[in-house]
């Protein structure tokens, strides 16, 4: 986790990965609970980008 934590490309890419999946989800009519996962990717990504790298270096 330490070393994906450093590797920015590696890391943006995850995050826009989950945003992928959150659309494919909601376009097939499934509705993602709770919400605020999906709302935070999209409103923040640059905040869930420092987020997701802080919390893997304190693994």
């Amino acid at each position: 986790m330490k070393k994906t934590a450093k590797d920015k490309k590696l890391l943006k890419q995850a995050i826009s990965v989950m945003d992928e999946g959150f659309t494919v989800l909601e376009k097939s009519g499934y509705t993602i609970i709770p919400a605020s996962p999906v709302t935070f990717i999209r409103k923040y990504r640059r905040l869930a980008y420092l987020r997701e790298m802080g919390r893997w270096f304190l693994c």
